[in-house]
């Protein structure tokens, strides 16, 4: 054992007297608990093995403490990780393997009695000769990835520990809303535009990987990942009405860089990205916060139908202007010349594209005008707006109107309908059938999408077809890892199935991927919620609330996770809130009805189910919702009847039934079990 011999371990700027326990970072003692310590050398001692969490207990707890071990672990962990200035999320030190245990991932010098390694003593370790240092290498083996960059490999979360099932630095959730986004990797799906842009979009992606290439022939070995940020296209051309068109071309160069060489090439997604429109940050800025090595920054003027597109790539940490380029297309261009592009400039710089942009086909859109229908309706789902999903809808049935063979279209349709429906905007009668119809034909017209194969997973959850649509779940994440949709709505079904730790973990990596999103950051307290770690959920909506303090779903969840800790004030609050953020909503008043009953306010709550009672009548109310209210009022026989009508109406609220808190007080009943077993949810 290196620690029996050796007298002092040297990493960075740290140096760790193994007899003292004394820990130094450049001569100033930093303060370590016996605990950390003895973590730390075990660490150390594994040469960059992993250390499984079995073998950590072993050493440091008996065999009576097992309760609290993981607890215990994942905060003797982090408490390592403060003296280290190390994270979680982008580990320098020590990095998370998932589930299964912790590895050292710095190089270590091993200096015995009076004897000083020949790198210290030729080169004196200083914060300025640290900045200056290689690059450190991390491994994820759970993933089979290795990345090398001046960020390590974000650790994935652990997935062990006791309630709340994730320490929130375990987990990490919260962090990522600094925006540190090492591991994020883009859209890697082949997905068709506008002809014209796509010509142009391959062209530029092309370029920028063409120096990916140009820096593996000087020395950078091309699996060796570096990552991009591509900021939101310039809109030059003075046209109203044009940012469908700019967004729709920053979103795809996006995902044409990062479908070409994922190993090779990180790019963060597109949501995160445009959280950067208008900025005035500089390059570098924009590079530390992010974590990456370079910014493309473009700008597009459309006349008639010519197009320009001007691009540049920038080089974060001194902002040097690495290429250039402007291109002029019509509007006609073809969509089969930039794939076989794409492949003959791969080809020369060797480097290697991935399987599913290698395997595909050429495609094209007999109409032109259909890639633009698609881009509008794009444009408007991310509005997150009913008004926005109906014009979507309209525009997606626009572009398969013109082109039927367009299978993305139809990917955009079923998720489209998917919001209508989680929503409440629509009823799972009507939009039910219109989503799986939609995600069927996607799902036939191209089968190497991971954005169809999502969509069918959603469909076949509303029918509870639980197995099927895991298996479209993880055929999706294994055509396009890099795909957030795909993750968070893995992450949802895992929840109805009591799987919490692997949901913490699908979610987790939505949020590396796009660690702005806003509906991302919903799930990941929604996830907490059914989870049963309110504390976890609470600390993770403040933080998303300063995204966006006003975004209703996060005030949602937390009105939820207050009344279950019995907060009751917060909870009518929190309520309030969400039915301010979407008014007279039958969803807002459903959650203000639920926390008025609970604080025992049961005149108002009343109140409220009357209304929408009467509501019901004439439009659609979720039968859930009336049922959850009944619980509340503790009028159990009423929400059972309201249960097997939701049940008849396949309503999506049903998907939770089996890890729904607010429903705890049915659980015993027979009625519950049956209703479960229907479902086919573990009882």
């Amino acid at each position: 054992m290196k620690t029996a011999r050796a007298r002092t371990a040297r990493f960075g700027p740290y140096s760790l007297d193994l007899r003292s326990g004394e820990l130094q970072k450049f001569g100033s003692k930093i303060k370590m608990g016996e605990q950390s310590f003895r973590i730390l050398c075990l660490l150390l001692d594994a040469n960059g093995e992993m250390v499984t969490r079995e073998e950590l207990r072993d050493q440091l707890w008996a065999s009576d403490t097992f309760v609290d071990f993981d607890h215990g672990l994942n905060s003797a962990v982090q408490r390592l990780r403060d003296c280290l200035s190390d994270s979680a999320e982008n580990p320098r030190w020590i990095a998370t393997v998932p589930r299964r245990g912790y590895r050292f991932v710095g190089q270590v010098d091993w200096q015995e009695d009076n004897k000083v390694g020949p790198e210290l003593a030729a080169q004196p370790q200083t914060p300025d000769s640290l900045r200056r240092a290689e690059p450190q290498f991390a491994v994820n083996e759970e993933a089979g990835e290795v990345s090398i960059s001046r960020r390590p490999l974000a650790d994935r979360t652990n997935g062990n520990g006791a309630k709340p099932l994730l320490s929130a630095d375990e987990a990490a959730l919260g962090p990522h809303l600094t925006l540190r986004a090492s591991e994020i990797r883009t859209n890697g799906a082949a997905r068709s535009r506008m002809a014209v842009a796509l010509a142009l979009l391959s062209l530029l992606a092309l370029s920028a990987l063409a120096y990916v290439g140009w820096r593996s022939l000087r020395g950078v070995s091309p699996t060796k990942q570096v990552m991009l940020a591509v900021l939101p296209f310039e809109d030059l051309s003075g046209i109203p009405g044009q940012d469908y068109f700019s967004d729709g071309l920053t979103e795809e160069i996006i995902s044409q860089l990062g479908a070409l060489s994922p190993e090779q090439l990180g790019v963060i997604a597109r949501t995160t990205s445009m959280t950067y429109k208008h900025t005035s940050k500089s390059v570098q800025q924009i590079g530390q916060e992010l974590g990456v090595d370079y910014v493309l920054e473009s700008s597009v003027r459309r006349d008639g139908d010519q197009v320009r597109v001007t691009a540049q790539l920038i080089r974060t940490r001194d902002q040097v202007h690495i290429w250039a380029q402007s291109y002029d297309r019509n509007i006609t261009g073809s969509i089969a010349l930039q794939e076989e592009v794409a492949r003959a400039v791969a080809n020369q710089i060797e480097v290697k594209l991935s399987p599913a942009y290698a395997n595909r086909s050429a495609r094209s859109h007999s109409d032109p005008l259909a890639n633009e229908d698609y881009l509008r309706g794009q444009y408007f789902v991310n509005q997150f707006t009913a008004q926005g999903y109906w014009k979507a809808i309209d525009y997606f049935h626009q572009a398969i109107d013109r082109d039927p063979q367009f299978a993305e279209a139809y990917s955009g349709l079923a998720d489209t309908y998917r919001w209508l429906i989680i929503t409440d905007t629509i009823s799972p009668s009507e939009g039910g059938p219109r989503m799986n119809d939609a995600a069927r034909q996607s799902v036939q017209l191209n089968n190497s999408l991971a954005e169809s194969h999502t969509a069918l997973a959603a469909a076949l959850m509303t029918f509870y077809d639980w197995p099927k649509a895991e298996s479209e779940y993880q055929r999706a994440n294994a055509l396009n890892p890099s795909y957030p949709g795909s993750h968070r709505l893995y992450a949802a079904l895992l929840v109805s199935q009591k799987r919490h730790r692997e949901a913490l973990e699908e979610i987790n990596q939505a949020m590396r991927l796009d660690p702005l999103s806003l509906p991302n950051n919903a799930e990941v307290v929604r996830t907490l919620y059914y989870a049963r770690d309110y504390d976890g959920a609470i600390q993770q909506a403040q933080k998303a609330l300063q995204l966006d303090p006003a975004y209703y779903r996060i005030h949602f969840w937390l009105d939820r996770v207050y009344a279950q800790k019995g907060m009751h004030q917060q909870a009518v609050e929190e309520s309030e809130r969400v039915l301010k953020g979407t008014p007279d909503s039958t969803l807002g008043l459903t959650e203000l009805a639920y926390s008025l009953a609970a604080a025992g306010q049961t005149a108002g709550a009343r109140t409220i189910l009357r209304t929408l009672e009467e509501r019901s009548r004439s439009s659609w109310v979720p039968a859930y919702n009336l049922a959850i209210i009944h619980v509340a009022l503790k009028e159990n026989d009423e929400a059972f009847r309201y249960l097997q009508k939701a049940y008849d109406e396949q309503d999506w609220a049903l998907l939770v039934l089996a890890v729904e808190p607010r429903l705890d007080p049915l659980r015993g009943d027979p009625r519950f079990i049956e209703l479960c077993r229907k479902l086919r949810f573990p009882v």
